[in-house]
């Protein structure tokens, strides 16, 4: 039987008679669902408009009205509600409490928050520090009356004035939110920039720098809908007419445009890019050195009348 069946195969292979399988043609995968780019809609002059407009926005823009609404609103507190754990030595005082409750006017107090305010001496710098932080946990305080506050995040400001120097400094992140009152003019409290941010403001002697940082959403009906710092640095005195560092801007269609502008080569040793432009890239297609701000757009960014905003 054995010997049969190898006869038989023997046969096959001599009888010149081969099978070739059917194997369909190679078909290119497509994805079902395809992602198309979102198309931008600012060109580079109107991109470098917006980063005009923003680099002095973002440089003052620190909640600056924040302490005075918290004031403003713990002024409905009634003693038991919140219960609030307080100190205070003269040069450095902290409020915080966890509540929730109805004081007797009516103004509900969620969640809490932790705010600090000092006044210090830099030893042997000859220098007066002041400063406020603020830490909130999924904090809202609500009057009767409809005025709110609403904070979730971490917030600090420092201010250093010394002998021939004048220094304040922003960083924190999170969001703040308050009805039109209560917020002023604030864009934080208002609702126009939420996100994180990391700004330092010097004066040192007539020689002023800017550095910038973070990531922001913007929500004041214009095109733009978000704004990212890297690295940004403004001083005049080193490069006169551009920025160091790089700058994203979000459409709202959710096209990002970033512009890459001078930096300074370690391994050469060299200022690199400092011709006035930054270059383009509009939602991954480079264009080119085609964002130019202009001179008198850098100047403002450092042109604080009557000192640093804060």
């Amino acid at each position: 039987m054995r010997t049969s069946m190898v006869l038989a195969t023997l046969v096959a292979g001599c009888s010149g008679e081969t099978s070739t399988p059917d194997v369909p043609d190679p078909v290119p995968y497509l994805p079902e669902h395809t992602v198309q780019a979102p198309e931008t809609q600012l060109d580079s002059a109107a991109v470098a408009s917006t980063i005009e407009a923003q680099l002095r926005t973002f440089s003052v823009s620190a909640p600056l009205g924040l302490s005075d609404a918290l004031d403003a609103m713990m002024a409905h507190a009634d003693g038991g509600c919140p219960y609030v754990d307080t100190f205070d030595d003269g040069a450095f005082s902290q409020t915080r409490w966890y509540d929730d409750c109805e004081s007797s006017d009516g103004t509900r107090f969620v969640g809490g928050f932790e705010l600090s305010r000092y006044t210090s001496v830099a030893h042997g710098k000859n220098a007066e520090v002041t400063g406020l932080t603020f830490f909130a946990t999924d904090l809202r305080i609500e009057t009767a009356d409809g005025q709110y506050l609403e904070a979730a995040g971490y917030f600090s400001l420092d201010r250093i004035v010394g002998d021939g120097y004048d220094v304040a400094s922003f960083y924190g992140g999170g969001s703040l939110r308050a009805d039109p009152t209560t917020a002023g003019d604030d864009p934080w409290l208002s609702g126009q920039r939420e996100g994180s941010a990391q700004i330092y403001l010097a004066d040192w002697g007539g020689y002023r720098a800017a550095y910038l940082g973070g990531a922001v959403s913007i929500d004041d009906g214009g095109p733009v809908v978000g704004i990212a710092l890297q690295d940004v640095a403004i001083e005049l005195g080193w490069c006169s007419n551009e920025p160091f560092g790089s700058v994203s801007v979000r459409e709202a269609s959710g096209a990002w445009h970033d512009v890459l502008f001078a930096y300074y080569d370690e391994s050469a040793k060299e200022l690199m890019d400092c011709d006035g432009c930054g270059l383009h890239v509009a939602a991954g297609e480079p264009l080119g050195d085609s964002v130019c701000l202009s001179q008198a757009s850098l100047d403002a960014v450092v042109d604080w009348d009557g000192g640093l905003p804060w």
